[in-house]
């Protein structure tokens, strides 16, 4: 026995499978980062749509606040009117009134439902990114450990030439 590990050097597909896994690695956090971006745009498309909700919202109750102003106008121009003019008018406004408020809260339950599926969309991004960021730190990990195995090989590889060069040098000198 020449004292020499049977498993080394390596194999000439162990250097390639070891590169393979490392690509392999560095593909997976290539992949995560673009998850990761897709996540982004998603979130930031919804948050859109929760603005433009919002601005839909608002635009309503302006129109409404707008019927309102001009019905109480039109209210203290016929105040001289008939009491049966007079009571429909008031009639008509506590209606829109009514109206309002309904709109008011239905759109202040519509925003309450968006901020709850916005909280919970964050909720799940930070998890998703977590997550990512978790699998990264392992890839980088794994990578890291097949960067020293890869250092390992090349040094045994160098020490077993250095052996060959060796037995060679001294079967020369012995056949001499």
């Amino acid at each position: 026995s020449s004292g020499i590990n049977a498993e080394w050097p390596l194999r000439p597909g162990d250097k390639l499978h070891l590169e393979q896994k490392l690509q392999d690695s560095l593909s997976d956090v290539s992949r995560l980062l673009e998850q990761a971006a897709r996540d982004a745009a998603r979130i930031s498309d919804l948050d859109n749509m929760l603005s433009s909700a919002e601005s839909d919202g608002n635009s309503q109750l302006i129109t409404a606040h707008k019927k309102i102003s001009e019905l109480e106008n039109m209210l203290r121009e016929r105040e001289s009117a008939s009491t049966s003019e007079l009571k429909e008018v008031n009639d008509t406004v506590t209606e829109l009134k009514i109206e309002l408020s309904k709109a008011k809260q239905l759109s202040s339950e519509q925003l309450e439902m968006a901020n709850k599926k916005l909280k919970d969309l964050q909720v799940s991004y930070d998890q998703v990114q977590m997550e990512r960021s978790m699998e990264q730190t392992q890839a980088e990990k794994n990578i890291g450990e097949l960067e020293v195995q890869l250092a390992e090989t090349d040094k045994l590889r160098t020490d077993n030439s250095r052996l060959n060069n060796n037995i060679n040098n001294l079967q020369t000198q012995l056949s001499d």
